[in-house]
């Protein structure tokens, strides 16, 4: 639980209570639970955790969380095997699959939120780029030699950043 969370193991962690404390970290913010002893989960208030990875109606509460990211979570029974799809209005964001719709709600869930986690990374990354691109400052080394790729002078990066919402 202290260390970072892969597709592989979240893939490969088994329903119950560190799976729940994932869920409660990561898709909901929630960093105050402990474990007892026993590998009881307690919540800040001193009551048991939601079992989210091998309760239905706890799994639900995630369905809702997702629902209320603007994400749609699609769950298909086939046979002995639950898949679960969590999307936005475009692309499948992430795809688990369990035997219980639990479990599938709940890894789907954490592979959803730590492909938040990296577009968010990589969009920050991306912007800085973009800034650096687009400053006029950045140019004044060049002098009368530069290179053609930069002759626009930041224009690009200055449409693109105004077209995500960056600037005005």
């Amino acid at each position: 639980m202290t260390e970072p969370l892969t597709r592989e193991k979240i893939l490969s962690m088994e329903p119950g209570r560190k799976l729940d404390w994932e869920v409660r970290y990561y898709v909901f913010g929630i960093k105050t639970d402990a474990f007892d002893g026993n590998g009881e989960l307690w919540t800040h208030e001193m009551k048991p955790a939601p079992h989210y990875s091998t309760d239905i109606s706890a799994a639900w509460e995630v369905v809702e969380k997702m629902n209320g990211e603007r994400l749609k979570v699609e769950i298909i029974v086939a046979g002995s095997m639950t898949f679960c799809t969590i999307s936005d209005s475009s692309y499948a964001i992430a795809n688990a699959e369990a035997i219980t719709a639990s479990e599938a709600i709940c890894k789907a869930a954490l592979l959803a939120v730590m492909g938040f986690q990296s577009a968010q990374q990589e969009k920050e990354k991306l912007i800085e780029v973009l800034r650096q691109y687009g400053d006029d400052r950045n140019y004044q080394q060049w002098g009368t030699d530069t290179p053609p790729i930069l002759e626009d002078r930041g224009y690009m990066a200055r449409y693109i950043l105004k077209e995500i919402g960056v600037t005005e």
